[in-house]
């Protein structure tokens, strides 16, 4: 939650500036709801200060439509698709079904909602997206035991169960607005350049490229670059949190097994590589997980 919160506050702002600089470009325009508002409330507002609350809330009406349409199906249907997710074939989902079917009879959870993919992509991995996709990979599904495909899934549902994926829809979805504007500055700069060289013309064309290029840095630089790493710390606290939630429903031994086999293949990562990264060390969460497996019995 806190994760969102930021991405809101940090795009929020990202958009505002885009409907400032429209709206000084265009006739100022009122939006009624705000005009009934100030005078039910006795606000009295100049000009700029109307275009400003115009701006404030336009923004942040675009950010809560996305947020709420990254919700629906077809955005979940279109992240799986991105993510190069695929039906199972039958005897592929006679396995996850059974599999699956052990999970959430541990979680005492209804299986039915949920829907499980095959992913192409390289590499031994699951995922989980949005309200209730889970995905493996073709070699993670060849590769794993049932155990370790179990303790795995099960880390993937903690996901969905703590609402970490719906979280990251709704973010991903602010943060495509936020990028189009920087996107929208950019090819202004660009096109601009096409006529830097005519004369008088230049000194306008050089102050507007320095006004957008300015905005471009602070957005990249010191509004999304702190989110960015903001977002790293969270995310890794939140792979603590779904093999936590493994560990409570009984999973926690197959987890383990699974995580150690992955670790064996995983290459020694430098401070930078682990800076940046959304997951833990793989030896520190093998180790919380023997520690919650151990405490069980205990």
């Amino acid at each position: 939650m806190i994760g969102l919160i930021l991405t809101f506050i940090v795009n929020w702002i990202i958009v505002f500036t885009l409907f400032q600089v429209i709206q000084m470009l265009t006739t100022t325009f009122h939006i009624g709801i705000l005009h009934v508002w100030n005078e039910w409330a006795g606000i009295v507002l100049s000009e700029s200060g109307k275009m400003e609350q115009n701006s404030l809330f336009l923004a942040a009406i675009l950010l809560i439509i996305s947020a709420v349409l990254s919700r629906g199906s077809v955005m979940q249907y279109f992240l799986c698709k991105v993510n190069q997710c695929r039906r199972p074939g039958e005897e592929e989902k006679l396995r996850l079904r059974r599999i699956f079917t052990n999970i959430c009879r541990k979680a005492g959870i209804d299986e039915g909602k949920y829907r499980l993919y095959m992913c192409a992509m390289p590499g031994w991995n699951a995922f989980a997206i949005g309200n209730n996709h889970i995905a493996v990979t073709t070699s993670l599904y060849e590769y794993f035991s049932d155990r370790e495909l179990m303790g795995i899934m099960a880390h993937e549902l903690g996901h969905i169960q703590h609402k970490d994926t719906v979280y990251l829809t709704m973010k991903l979805s602010m943060e495509w607005i936020g990028q189009l504007v920087i996107r929208f500055y950019s090819i202004v700069v660009l096109v601009l350049q096409i006529f830097r060289f005519i004369p008088v013309l230049n000194i306008f064309i050089a102050f507007v490229t320095l006004f957008f290029s300015i905005q471009i840095y602070f957005f990249q630089i010191f509004m999304q670059l702190p989110l960015w790493f903001t977002e790293r710390f969270l995310s890794r606290r939140q792979e603590y949190a779904a093999d936590q939630y493994a560990c409570e429903i009984g999973l926690g031994e197959e987890l383990y097994e699974g995580l150690y086999k992955i670790s064996l293949r995983e290459e020694r990562r430098s401070f930078f590589q682990r800076l940046t990264s959304t997951h833990p060390e793989t030896k520190s969460r093998l180790k919380k997980i023997r520690s919650y497996v151990e405490a069980k019995y205990i």
